[in-house]
């Protein structure tokens, strides 16, 4: 069955400037939905990563720089179904372990409600 598409924008794209410490956020639907993909970026050339836990799995991986975004998938194959009030943690680390800050982040977050596209 084909659902609707979702896509969360997470907090950090209203942080201004340069990031001093990493950030989590939670995202936790009342229904059951599929992800697909997260797309994340920095105004800068960063060495920030992206992680995520809980209803999916995803290893710190290199979000993009100067606005260009990085497709971001989960560890395992994608679309992952994840179950209704299951929460999930995005993780942010703003330099990558000690490197170039991220400046102006932003990480989009996109699935189906349902299971999504067969």
């Amino acid at each position: 069955m084909n659902e609707r598409l979702v896509a969360i924008m997470l907090p950090w794209g209203a942080v201004d400037g340069t990031m001093t410490g990493n950030v989590t956020a939670v995202v936790e639907l009342p229904y059951l939905w599929t992800f697909k993909c997260a797309k994340a970026c920095a105004s800068n050339d960063s060495s920030a990563t992206l992680a995520a836990s809980g209803g999916i799995t995803i290893s710190a991986t290199a979000i993009g720089d100067s606005g260009d975004p990085t497709e971001i998938l989960a560890s395992t194959s994608a679309p992952v179904l994840v179950d209704a009030d299951e929460s999930i943690t995005f993780t942010l680390d703003f330099d990558g372990s000690s490197g170039t800050a991220a400046a102006n982040p932003s990480v989009i977050v996109f699935g189906w409600v349902g299971e999504g596209p067969q």
